[in-house]
């Protein structure tokens, strides 16, 4: 763990912390708020915030990192080089797998949101193993929630054709999901 990231986290913790306050101050609270969303802009803010998903228990932040991967993928998805793509679609995978259970609810729907929405959009040609992720979420006794959960946010927007398509082929695949 790098010493610098740390002091970010720390940081950040505090300011997340601060922010929630009930007697913060408006011009404090804007002031945070508008050096948050400055972090998001950043380059490498999606790195930045795996790390502190990684290294951090606070709910507060992990929902915060999860914005900015998912203000990362919204926004700047397309200019980030390929392998900083997997390493984020790997990190999602093996957080989702490993601290679904444990994490709160709001974190948990966020965190899966971006894992899923990356998912819709990278679906057949960058990220074709998203389906059979999903099925295997579901298949498996510690994980069923997590892909019963998945599945419900992979249906509930197929307004367009490509999340349509992708929720057809899951269907197809999977025989049978059995609580």
């Amino acid at each position: 763990m790098s010493s610098e990231i740390a002091e970010q986290l720390a940081g950040l913790e505090s300011v997340v912390q601060e922010l929630n306050l009930p007697n913060i101050s408006p011009d404090r609270k804007d002031m945070i708020e508008r050096e948050l969303q400055n972090f998001k802009d950043q380059p490498q803010s999606w790195y930045l915030a795996c790390s502190f998903m990684g290294m951090s228990s606070d709910s507060l932040v992990l929902f915060y990192s999860a914005t900015v991967l998912e203000h990362t993928v919204h926004n700047k998805w397309s200019v980030i080089d390929a392998d900083e793509r997997q390493h984020v679609k790997t990190f999602l995978t093996e957080f989702l797998q490993d601290n679904f259970s444990q994490l709160k609810h709001f974190v948990r729907n966020k965190v899966l949101q971006v894992f899923v929405v990356i998912g819709r959009t990278e679906w057949r040609e960058y990220f074709p193993q998203f389906l059979d992720i999903v099925k295997g979420w579901c298949g498996n006794p510690n994980t069923v929630l997590l892909g019963l959960t998945a599945l419900k946010m992979i249906s509930e927007d197929c307004s367009d054709h490509r999340a349509s398509r992708l929720a057809d082929t899951f269907l197809h695949r999977v025989s049978c999901v059995c609580v």
